[in-house]
C-alpha cells in the first residue's frame, strides 16, 4: 500500500441510550466490585450514576 491510499472508511455505531434496569443492574455490579476490593473500600470510593454516566468519586464520610 502506497503512502495516499487509505483504507475504507467505516462509520462508528451512534451510541445507544441505557434502559433504567441496565443502568441500575451496571451501577449494582460496579458498586459490589468495589465492596469486594480492599483497595478501594480502603480509599472510600463509591459510584454514581448521572447524567447518563458512571461516575467514581470519594464518599463524603471520608473527606
Amino acid at each position: 500500500m502506497s503512502w495516499n491510499q487509505w483504507p475504507e472508511y467505516s462509520r462508528r455505531q451512534s451510541a445507544q441510550k441505557l434502559t433504567q434496569e441496565q443502568a441500575a443492574s451496571i451501577l449494582k455490579a460496579l458498586t459490589n466490585a468495589i465492596q469486594n476490593s480492599m483497595v478501594l473500600m480502603e480509599l472510600h470510593h463509591a459510584m454514581r450514576f448521572a447524567r447518563g454516566r458512571f461516575y467514581l468519586e470519594r464518599t463524603t464520610s471520608y473527606l
